[in-house]
């Protein structure tokens, strides 16, 4: 998960003070929201956010390579991969309300 979230540390280096360091302070900031929503045991994680919002992009019409980078993927492959999936769900479910 903290190799996850690095990719994010360039886009909130410049928002924290120097003596802070981003990835704990997001994943301590998540521990303050699930307390808050009083959420006891693991229903979410750090990378369950990331998911959602890479298929949120996906579904949106981010293209793949354009989500590659934001997701931070070695290759366009491993995007795919993912989210294709998602996208061919999708289709399917469309074709079925389409024809019912």
């Amino acid at each position: 998960m903290a190799a996850q979230l690095r990719m994010l540390q360039p886009a909130v280096h410049n928002l924290l003070p120097r003596n802070v360091d981003p990835i704990s302070s997001i994943l301590a900031k998540f521990k303050d929201i699930e307390r808050a929503a009083k959420i006891t045991g693991k229903l979410a994680t750090i990378h369950d956010l990331r998911k959602s919002w890479c298929t949120r992009m996906a579904r949106g019409g981010v293209p793949m390579h354009v989500l590659r980078v934001w997701a931070g993927h070695s290759s366009i492959e491993v995007t795919a991969r993912y989210y294709t999936r998602v996208l061919d769900e999708d289709s399917v479910k469309l074709r079925a309300a389409l024809t019912a």
